[in-house]
C-alpha cells in the first residue's frame, strides 16, 4: 500500500513538471494566448452555459473587459436552466451595469434553454434573441427538501439537534416540517418570486398583469416568448453577432474578442484533470452518491431559480 502511494506521488510530481514546461512553452509561442485585451474596436463575446453556480470566471471577465475602451458591446451566448438565486441576481445586475453605467449594449443569444435564473439574468440585457424551439420560462422559485425520518427509523438511528431558536433547525431531514415552518418558508419563496417578477417587469418593460399568467413555473417556446415580450426576436448566434455589430456601428461582421485563459488557468485545469484521474474518491463517497442517485434523492441548501428537470426533480 505504501509503495502504491509513493508511486502515485511520483507520477503527480512528474506530471506537474511536464505540464509546467509544456504549458509555459505553449503560452509563449501560441498566438492569441498572450493577448489579454482587445487590440481593436471589438465586441466582448462570452459563453454562459450550464447550471448557474460558481461562475466566477465569467463575472471576472465581464467586469474586467467590459470597461475596456475598445470593447463597444457585450454578446452573451446563453444556454442554462437557471441555478443559484444569488448568482442569477448578480448576473442581472452586472448586465444592467454594463448597459446603464458603461452605456454599452448587452445582447443575449439563447441556445436551447433560458429558464428560471437564466431568464432572470438575461432580462438585464439590452436585447434577447432566441430560437423558435428555445425553452423559456420556469419563472418561480423551488427549494427541494426531503423528510428522511422513516429512513432513520428503519436504520434504527435517532438524530437530534441542539438549537437556539424555534426555527433554527427548520428544513432538517430528521423530521417533518411544522405548519409554522411551512408558512415561514413559503413566505420566503414568495418574496424571492416577487424579486424575480420585478426584474422582468423592469428589464422587459412588461405590465404586472401580463406577467402574472406566466409566473407559475410553466415553460414555453421561443416563439411564444417573443410574442409575449420575454424576448425580442427569433434568430441564431450569427444573427445576434450581426445585430450587435449594427447597433455598435462596427458593421455586420464585428470583431469578436474572447478572453483567453492565462497560463495559471490552463495549468490549474490540466492539473485538476490529472489529479482527478489519479486520486479516486473514497468508496464511501462513491457509494453514497450512487445511493442518492438511485433513490432520486435531491435537495438543496438554498432556494433556487431553476428548471427542476435540470437537477433530476
Amino acid at each position: 500500500m505504501e509503495k502504491k502511494k509513493i508511486s502515485i506521488f511520483v507520477k503527480i510530481v512528474v506530471v506537474i513538471a511536464v505540464l509546467l514546461f509544456v504549458s509555459g512553452i505553449v503560452s509563449i509561442l501560441k498566438p492569441g494566448n498572450s493577448t489579454s485585451t482587445a487590440n481593436q474596436n471589438s465586441i466582448l463575446a462570452l459563453d454562459l452555459k450550464g447550471i448557474l453556480i460558481e461562475k466566477h470566471k465569467f463575472i471576472k471577465d465581464l467586469r474586467k473587459h467590459s470597461q475596456d475602451e475598445k470593447i463597444k458591446g457585450v454578446l452573451i451566448r446563453l444556454d442554462s436552466p437557471g441555478g443559484s438565486v444569488a448568482l442569477s441576481e448578480e448576473l442581472y445586475q452586472e448586465f444592467k451595469r454594463v448597459r446603464e453605467v458603461l452605456q454599452k449594449p448587452v445582447v443575449v443569444s439563447v441556445g436551447s434553454t433560458m429558464a428560471s435564473g437564466a431568464l432572470y439574468a438575461a432580462v438585464g440585457a439590452s436585447s434577447i434573441i432566441v430560437n423558435s424551439g428555445t425553452l423559456v420560462g420556469s419563472i418561480g422559485v423551488i427549494w427541494p427538501l426531503i423528510n428522511m425520518e422513516r429512513l432513520y427509523e428503519w436504520a434504527k438511528l435517532e438524530p437530534y439537534s441542539l438549537k437556539t431558536g424555534e426555527f433554527k433547525d427548520s428544513g432538517t431531514r430528521f423530521r417533518p416540517m411544522t405548519s409554522k415552518e411551512r408558512v415561514l418558508f413559503q413566505d420566503l419563496l414568495n418574496e424571492l418570486l416577487e424579486q424575480f417578477k420585478s426584474a422582468i417587469i423592469e428589464g422587459r418593460k412588461m405590465r404586472a398583469e401580463d406577467l402574472a399568467a406566466y409566473a407559475d413555473g410553466r415553460v414555453f417556446t421561443g416563439d411564444v416568448a417573443v410574442s409575449l415580450g420575454f424576448a425580442d426576436s427569433i434568430g441564431t448566434y450569427s444573427d445576434a453577432v450581426e445585430h450587435i455589430g449594427k447597433i455598435t456601428g462596427l458593421g455586420k461582421k464585428p470583431k469578436l474578442f474572447t478572453p483567453q485563459p492565462n497560463y495559471l488557468d490552463l495549468l490549474s485545469h490540466r492539473l485538476g484533470s490529472t489529479l482527478n484521474s489519479e486520486l479516486k474518491l473514497s468508496s464511501f463517497i462513491e457509494k453514497k452518491t450512487a445511493l442518492i442517485s438511485i433513490l432520486g434523492i435531491q435537495s438543496s441548501a438554498t432556494p433556487m431559480y431553476i428548471f427542476p428537470p435540470a437537477i433530476g426533480l
